[in-house]
Order: C-alpha cells, then structure tokens, then sequence
C-alpha cells in the first residue's frame, strides 16, 4: 500500500516539476519513484520537444482555431466535422534552432494530447494531416525556419467556444509532460 502511494506521488510530483516545482520537488520525485521498486529507466521528458523525440528545435503554442474543418483553404485536404461536432485545432510552431536543416518524425512518439474546455476533456483526433503533430513524418525544416503543426480535436458544437479555461494537457505514455493554456 505505501509503495503504491509512494508511486501515484512520484507521477504527480513529476508532472508538478514540469510546472515549476523546486528542483529538490524533482529529487523527491525520482527517490520516490526508485523507492517503490519501480523498473523502468527512462527519463521522462520534460517539455513537448523533448517527448516528440526532437532535438534542436522549440516546440511553442501559436493558435487555436475553432470550425466546420481544418484547415479552411480552398481544395486542401482537410479534416471535416463529425456531425453535431466542431473542429478544434491546436497549431504549434517548431522552430529550427539550429545552423542546418532537420528531418522531424514524430509517428513514433507516444505523445497524445488532452483538449480540456469547460467540464469536458477530449483526446486528441488521429488524423492524415502532414502537418498532424503528433504524425510527423520526415518533415524537412530548414536552419532557422519554423513548422506549423497542428493538433486536431473534434468536441461538440455547442462546448466549442475559446474561452479563458481552455487548456491543453501532453502526455508522454500516462505521465503529464506540459499543461498548455490556450489564450
């Protein structure tokens, strides 16, 4: 029972250090983690490029908009509302850091996304966008210039207003890696 609790702090430590936690908050979290018998030995990330498995790069918050599909250009590939729904999109730029060009791939990460808005929450929608953030796929990025990516969600029509409680949780696997609020 106590190595039980001792795990469920560690989580909620971690993802508490992400936000700003002292770094003796993070010890803690770790002693906590190793102390319940825990095997894995992976570091959990700490920031969205980082769980995306990009390096060079800053991964930031650009946009959030709300309609009928995404995106809205005439003869683009899109993604349509489901029926009684509304296309949230999450847009994100990466920013090349670096003096050369980067591949970015992301498909293989085990990053998923939360869209939190009033009482409901609502997982991010898998989609065949290129420019799908968490679906990435040899996107070429040059010394730098900045991607725009996106993530897309499909949430009932009457809940999807902006608004000042709208917040995106990432996930890296079940732990949080970063809480976004979308203003």
């Amino acid at each position: 029972l106590n190595a039980a609790a001792s795990t469920g702090n560690a989580q909620t430590t971690a993802a508490g250090a992400v936000s700003g936690t002292t770094a003796s908050g993070t010890a803690t979290a770790a002693s906590a983690a190793t102390g319940a018998g825990t095997t894995a030995t992976t570091t959990t990330a700490t920031s969205l490029s980082e769980a995306l498995g990009l390096s060079g790069v800053t991964v930031s918050y650009k946009d959030v908009s709300i309609g009928d599909r995404y995106p809205t250009d005439a003869y683009a590939v899109c993604v349509p509302a489901d029926s009684g729904c509304k296309v949230v999109a999450v847009e994100f730029n990466i920013k090349n850091n670096g003096a050369s060009p980067i591949t970015a791939t992301t498909r293989s990460s085990a990053v998923t996304m939360k869209l939190k808005l009033g009482s409901g929450s609502y997982n991010q929608y898998k989609s065949m966008l290129k420019n799908d953030i968490c679906g990435l796929n040899g996107v070429s990025i040059a010394a730098g210039e900045s991607y725009t990516a996106v993530a897309v969600f499909q949430v009932p029509s009457d809940s999807a207003v902006k608004s000042s409680d709208m917040k995106l949780e990432v996930l890296s696997g079940s732990k949080t890696v970063e809480n976004i609020s979308l203003q």
